[in-house]
């Protein structure tokens, strides 16, 4: 009975292993990981500000939507009267990038798009607003000049959520 056992568990950790292998192998080197957040940034599944990266398990945007909702979008950019005293870093440390959205009603990582506007361009959650904004309120960084933001100003959108 105690050989089955130890049998079982060589086999189960030989599996384990071979798994973590093959995640790891696929993982793209980063060279400056205390930028995007020390050595687990690998884990992230949010964007970055190396267009080349890819999250370490894709999403397939070509697939139908877990939840449609109907959104304030509003605009911010990277100045200190819009941000904190880090204007140019996320709220769990990354830089900003094209595709960036806050949200505090959503989790970090979350894909969405927002039809109407920008076709099939897809953002991801990886900031947060000021905590008197809740469900259904969305900012979009740009890196536009306040003037063009202002032109945006709020509206209300369709936003589908993956």
């Amino acid at each position: 009975m105690l050989l089955i056992k130890k049998t079982q568990f060589k086999h189960k950790l030989a599996i384990f292993v071979a798994l973590l292998s093959l995640v790891l192998s696929s993982v793209k080197p980063q060279t400056a990981y205390a930028a995007e957040g020390g050595f687990w940034s690998f884990l992230s599944f949010g964007g970055s500000a190396q267009a080349d990266q890819s999250p370490l398990f894709p999403e397939h945007e070509d697939r139908d939507p877990r939840k449609v909702a109907s959104v304030v979008v509003t605009v911010y950019s990277s100045t200190p009267d819009q941000t904190d005293d880090s204007p140019f870093i996320t709220s769990n440390g990354r830089h900003v990038y094209d595709g960036l959205v806050a949200a505090n009603w959503l989790p970090y990582g979350t894909r969405v798009r927002f039809p109407d506007i920008y076709g099939d361009k897809v953002f991801t959650v990886n900031d947060r607003m000021n905590e008197r904004y809740g469900y259904g309120h969305i900012d979009i960084w740009m890196d536009k000049p306040i003037s063009e933001l202002r032109e945006f100003g709020v509206k209300r959108i369709k936003m589908e959520i993956f």
